[in-house]
């Protein structure tokens, strides 16, 4: 049996946290996997380590399922494919890409899982581009007492297991949607007055499949501007930081972080502000609503970015902003009750699939008050 225990230092990929839990499992078959979870007292599982938080420990065991089969199993006539929760999104892409189709959208960086991008609410950027995890037409899950449970768009909770956070159980398969394939060419737009955004803001974001704005908050400018457009000769694909608020609110959020840019600036390496389209699934930033992120790549100074993590949140308050899950972000669990209206009808999913707390964690504990 490929399972193995060991106790060694492990970090996330940023390498801003150190995991605490003491056993840590790579099971090589379904199977393997059910056997270690029905097993283990508390389990959480490690996808690629992109979370820059401690969702991914755990008081006990931590598994990863790279050594999973990467199957991928392509339906070109229901034009959905179904892959292992491990498989990179570089991975898949090139594989689809092989027989003519593609994703919508994909992570900002080839190494990140599928799987781990969905279950934390992960987003690219294009006023018609969703969530990554919108993509999701079904999923196959692990739960506390080792057995498999599929879910699928017919079912009245997916909605809610989609975004999971790791509470439910460990997903080991996907069903994605896909299109067919596409290119698409990039401008790049550099020293931008940030001024420009107060009247153009929604036009420029508009104005190519999808765009991203950079800044460092040293001057009162973009650093770049990328434009990304579908090619003459692409098929178009038919698509419907750390805080995240409705898209009309950009231009007096802006103004906000422009406030603070001093404060903000010297623990700082870049700024990228994205829309996202809205979704309906319950944890995702974007639930119900077109969005605006606002993402901050730090120094490696935890104790220099907290707080200035918490002035971020502080001043964007009146905007109701919602954290992406696998980010820093400071706000406490009374307020992301307030935030995410299906918060409770999670909780009790989670209690439905989980009801002695197997997969919770620190995180949880924090963030859900579980």
């Amino acid at each position: 049996m490929n399972v193995h225990s060991e106790v060694r230092p492990r970090t996330n990929w940023a390498g801003n946290i150190a995991f605490a839990a003491p056993d840590f499992y790579r099971p090589a078959t379904g199977s393997e996997l059910q056997s270690v979870v029905a097993r283990a007292r508390q389990v959480r599982v490690l996808a690629t380590g992109h979370s820059f938080n401690d969702m991914a420990d755990s008081p006990g065991a931590q598994v990863s399922l790279a050594g999973l089969p990467p199957e991928v199993e392509l339906d070109s006539a229901g034009a959905q494919v179904r892959v292992a929760a491990g498989l990179s999104y570089a991975r898949l892409a090139s594989q689809l890409d092989r027989y003519g189709f593609a994703l919508r959208n994909l992570a900002s960086l080839p190494h990140i899982s599928v799987a781990g991008a969905c279950a934390t609410g992960t987003h690219g950027s294009g006023p018609a581009n969703q969530n990554l995890a919108a993509a999701v037409a079904g999923l196959e899950l692990v739960t506390a007492d080792g057995d498999v449970v599929e879910l699928g768009r017919e079912d009245a909770d997916f909605p809610g297991a989609v975004v999971h956070l790791g509470a439910l159980g460990a997903v080991t398969r996907l069903i994605l949607d896909v299109v067919p394939s596409f290119q698409v060419s990039q401008r790049v737009y550099e020293g931008l007055p940030l001024d420009v955004l107060d009247d153009h803001f929604a036009a420029i974001m508009a104005s190519g499949y999808s765009a991203s704005m950079f800044t460092d908050w040293r001057a009162p400018r973009l650093t770049q501007l990328w434009i990304k457009s579908l090619s003459d000769a692409a098929r178009s694909p038919s698509a419907p930081s750390i805080t995240e608020a409705p898209w009309f609110t950009a231009r007096p959020a802006l103004q906000e972080l422009a406030r603070i840019a001093g404060r903000v600036a010297p623990v700082l390496r870049i700024c990228e502000i994205r829309r996202i389209a809205a979704d309906d699934l319950w944890l995702s930033p974007c639930y119900r609503q077109d969005s605006v992120a606002f993402h901050f790549t730090w120094i490696r100074d935890p104790a220099a970015v907290l707080p200035v993590a918490a002035l971020i949140e502080q001043r964007l308050a009146p905007f109701a902003p919602r954290p992406h899950w696998g980010k820093i972000f400071t706000t406490p669990a009374s307020e992301l009750a307030d935030r995410y209206d299906r918060l409770p009808d999670f909780l009790a999913l989670a209690r439905h699939y989980d009801p002695a707390g197997k997969f919770r964690n620190a995180y949880t504990a924090r963030y859900l008050g579980r």
